[in-house]
């Protein structure tokens, strides 16, 4: 398949962009901008086959659209729906990441990465296939690889007062994070039917993490529908029900941001 860019974004220009790379169960988007270009941020969505093993597929999209060999002034790589384990950093060593993992999620022969979250104190320690995150950095120049949660997290923490819960939507799986004064005090992922299931999780942690129905915010975020569906039914039960919106600054990169999930949006916007 072969993907179409603007003629803005050519291998001469390309040194001047930040291109992001989002790996999902059934396909790959990515998006691209120059920070110093206000409306130059471009995004791109692809599906791969069914029938196609998923580094098979994602091979051919790489040969064929060599964009994404060039050179640009950075290029991060972000896994989504990949097993995770939050480790507090004061008891993390690296000799010790794949046991942690290991106690949450089984190992066999993945490539375990972590990345920082400096404001909790703590690491997002998760784990990719070996053979595409191989093949992802050879194909691409110095790639930074991300968890999808990392970029999100950094977005819901500027949230200074109170309790807050963040829910993450997408297709079958949903996160799930919980925040008092700034601080993380919860964080999963579930696996979901049903807008039931998503009601069912999101209203048990409710209680677990005592939170309050009237005062207590709760922010959703997913594609129109879903996110539309879900408030609706969150609403019957708690006051403060609330969309995450984009934030204002990412506008300014340009109309097709709308577009994007909100892990890529975040990531453009947070400087990590």
């Amino acid at each position: 398949m072969t993907i179409s860019l603007p003629d803005k974004l050519t291998i001469d220009q390309s040194e001047k962009y930040i291109l992001s790379i989002r790996l999902r169960p059934d396909g790959l988007s990515f998006s691209a901008y120059n920070p110093l270009v206000a409306d130059s941020f471009l995004y791109r969505d692809v599906v791969f086959e069914k029938e196609l093993p998923y580094l098979s597929s994602l091979q051919e999209c790489f040969f064929n659209n060599e964009f994404f060999s060039w050179t640009y002034k950075k290029t991060n790589l972000i896994f989504v729906d990949v097993p995770y384990v939050l480790t507090p950093i004061p008891f993390l060593e690296e000799k010790d990441r794949e046991l942690y993992l290991s106690f949450i999620h089984s190992i066999q022969g993945g490539r375990t990465i972590s990345n920082p979250l400096v404001n909790q104190d703590a690491c997002l320690i998760f784990e990719t296939d070996r053979q595409l995150y191989e093949f992802c950095s050879r194909s691409l120049i110095n790639p930074e690889p991300f968890h999808a949660l990392t970029p999100l997290i950094t977005l819901c923490e500027k949230v200074k007062k109170g309790k807050s819960m963040y829910v993450f939507l997408r297709k079958e799986t949903m996160d799930m994070v919980c925040f008092e004064s700034g601080k993380l005090s919860y964080l999963n992922t579930f696996s979901y039917k049903h807008l039931n299931d998503v009601l069912y999780y999101v209203l048990y942690n409710w209680q677990q993490t005592h939170m309050d129905q009237l005062t207590d915010p709760i922010y959703i975020a997913g594609e129109s529908v879903i996110q539309q569906e879900s408030m609706k039914a969150f609403s019957t039960y708690l006051h403060q029900v609330h969309p995450v919106d984009i934030p204002s600054e990412a506008y300014l990169q340009g109309g097709e941001i709308v577009q994007a999930p909100m892990d890529l949006i975040a990531l453009s916007i947070c400087g990590l």
